[in-house]
């Protein structure tokens, strides 16, 4: 049997959990046993086989603090396009997990629908009992539908008590894949605003026929102008969600 007692002698029973696997046949007791149960207090531990000690251990309890997340320097743009985060992360038992958390800098309007949802980045985390708490994640984000847009970015980490703490928040472009040729950049925005709202469906329509309004003094390649207009007739006849997100 185990039992816990804490410093005022209150004393609490310690269930052995159950032996895995069918039973044997014969009924004897297992020769193993184990025990499980959380320590809140401090206290004695104390192990016995009928009434024989079989030892006791002290345990002093100490709180979990929550943990701690700050940036390292500047959210920036790797020389690949990537977004790299460099930053600290503080517990005392290491962290469990941390992510990145994005929102646009300017609110959708309260009728907005969009396609798809913020970026999901988790952090990658300092080593427990590492000589250091720095830590360092790139991922590219320039093919999502937020690159580009102005963002809010803050990271946050957890513990394994589930004790949640965030870093300030950085104002910042998401880097974008760069599009020197002026359609394509045109092309690119109607996709992002779409993306952010099924609502603009009229106007990016509109402005896809402007473009193709004189494809000969617009596009250098025909073949582009028809994959733009095949683009276009997918787009009126979208009704769903899905269909809007295959466009």
């Amino acid at each position: 049997t185990l039992s816990y007692a804490d410093q005022g002698g209150n004393a609490r029973a310690i269930e052995p959990a159950a032996p895995k696997g069918p039973a044997p046949a014969s009924q004897a007791a297992p020769k193993v046993r184990q025990f499980s149960g959380k320590l809140d207090t401090n206290g004695t531990l104390t192990l016995k086989s009928a009434e024989s000690d079989l030892g006791h251990w002290a345990f002093a309890v100490i709180p979990d603090k929550p943990p701690a997340i700050r940036f390292v320097g500047e959210p920036k743009r790797a020389v690949n396009g990537s977004m790299e985060l460099n930053y600290e992360i503080d517990d005392d038992y290491g962290a469990a997990s941390a992510k990145a958390v994005f929102e646009l800098s300017d609110p959708p309007a309260a009728n907005a629908h969009p396609l798809y949802g913020p970026p999901d980045l988790p952090l990658t985390l300092a080593r427990r009992g590492g000589k250091t708490n720095a830590a360092k994640t790139t991922k590219d984000l320039t093919e999502h539908v937020w690159a580009g847009s102005g963002i809010k970015l803050t990271l946050s980490v957890t513990d394994d008590a589930g004790h949640t703490a965030t870093s300030e928040t950085k104002t910042l472009v998401m880097p974008e894949r760069p599009f020197a040729n002026p359609l394509a950049r045109a092309v690119i925005e109607q996709r992002r605003l779409l993306a952010l709202d099924t609502n603009a469906k009229p106007r990016v329509l509109d402005l896809m026929d402007a473009i193709t309004l004189r494809p000969e003094d617009t596009f250098d390649n025909m073949s582009n102008y028809l994959a733009i207009m095949s683009a276009r007739s997918r787009l009126k006849l979208s009704e769903s969600d899905d269909q809007l997100r295959n466009v």
